[in-house]
């Protein structure tokens, strides 16, 4: 049996008889046991037969030409629209939104760049050995990849920083004493960098429209990126380069405190909206 909402649908085809033998019998027991129903057909049929016996409009010749003339320049204008070449307003405000995080990413590696080339080149010390020098690469380019990625990742941006930075100290520390203003110094220049590079990208974003989360993606991961790059020179300038003990400390330590720095000025600067 047909529902109320199903003749609704179906009551046009029926007054016109459009309706299949099955489907006009299904229509007519249901309104014969409906009377909301039968009362809004006879309703729509009393108005069919009253609309029919109304003469039909009289349109002057010149009405239906300014009618004819006004439709043809609307579908000149029409097809001109469709033939000229619009960017979609999706694409636009999608191009603006990523504009910002990509100066930012831009600022974040030529800062690191900058921050690698000032150190070493002022460094009064630089080792010799290959194997220094590979380390220092292989987290040079971790940095440098993190400030490329920095507006699209935060945490796995920061947990990749600091795995490298612990796995460059495992690998090439040994034995040694700790020296405590060799250290200092080392942490100084790790967090001197990581301010550089985070506020590149944080110069480079606000000077635009962005997001209160591009901005909490892209400041941890510059802050560690600026650190790692930090790291990396210290690999080739640091006298206690070697010292296993000095490297996780003042090295790897620098890192985790940018990671801590930056974290606590996103989350009281950029605080997390809730919805209730």
């Amino acid at each position: 049996m047909l529902t109320c909402k199903q003749i609704t649908e179906l009551v046009t085809d029926y007054a016109e008889g459009h309706l299949r033998f099955q489907d006009r019998l299904r229509f007519q027991l249901h309104i014969a046991l409906c009377p909301h129903c039968r009362v809004y057909v006879r309703q729509l049929e009393t108005t069919a037969r009253a609309l029919g016996k109304l003469p039909e409009p009289q349109i002057s010749p010149q009405l239906m030409e300014d009618l004819l003339r006004r439709f043809d320049g609307w579908e000149v204008s029409r097809r001109a629209a469709e033939q000229a070449p619009t960017v979609p307003k999706v694409t636009s405000l999608a191009l603006a939104s990523q504009r910002k995080p990509r100066a930012g990413a831009l600022a974040s590696v030529l800062a690191v760049l900058a921050a690698l080339a000032l150190i070493v080149t002022l460094a009064s010390h630089r080792s010799r050995s290959p194997t220094d020098w590979a380390v220092a690469s292989v987290l040079a380019t971790a940095a440098v990849a993190l400030a490329a990625v920095a507006s699209r990742l935060s945490i796995g941006g920061v947990v990749a920083g600091v795995s490298a930075a612990l796995i460059a100290a495992l690998l090439a520390g040994g034995d040694g004493p700790l020296a405590l203003s060799t250290g200092m110094h080392c942490f100084g220049i790790e967090f001197a960098s990581a301010v550089v590079v985070a506020g590149a990208a944080w110069l480079a974003i606000r000077r635009g429209e962005a997001s209160s989360s591009q901005v909490r993606y892209a400041l941890p991961v510059a802050a560690v990126a600026g650190a790692l790059a930090g790291d990396a020179a210290l690999h080739i300038t640091c006298s206690a380069h070697a010292v296993l003990q000095h490297l996780l400390v003042f090295h790897v330590g620098g890192v985790l405190v940018a990671v801590a720095g930056s974290a606590l000025l996103t989350l009281r600067a950029w605080p997390r909206r809730t919805h209730s």
